[in-house]
């Protein structure tokens, strides 16, 4: 999601660089199957070419398509879960990084 939306100097990532890198990330998955034969067609084109000239009309396709809020939940399901798995463990200082760091990875996107 980072790829899509943010600061870099709130983020510490660059929008657009997993796009140029040619990277499946879940919002353009998520887009190349929900966003229509065109916004597939296009979002193939870019990721084997790597042509982050296309990024704009990438965003426009992954936000129409709902891959941003798609995303976004998935990453609240699965803090939820780590920070369920947390719940067994003895109370410590570990523990509570732990949990901080499982909020923080959402934090950053929303």
């Amino acid at each position: 999601m980072l790829d899509y939306q943010g600061e870099l100097d709130k983020t510490g990532k660059n929008i657009g660089s997993d796009l140029a890198e040619g990277k499946m990330t879940l919002p353009l998955i998520f887009a190349r199957d929900n966003g229509g034969n065109k916004a597939s067609e296009i979002i193939c084109k870019a990721v084997t070419k790597q042509t982050p000239e296309d990024f704009n009309t990438i965003l426009d396709i992954v936000s129409a398509s709902g891959g941003l809020s798609y995303s976004y939940t998935q990453a609240k399901r699965e803090v939820e879960l780590a920070k369920k798995a947390l719940v067994h463990l003895p109370e410590s200082k570990y523990k509570h990084v732990m949990l901080d760091l499982a909020d923080f990875s959402i934090a950053r996107v929303s």
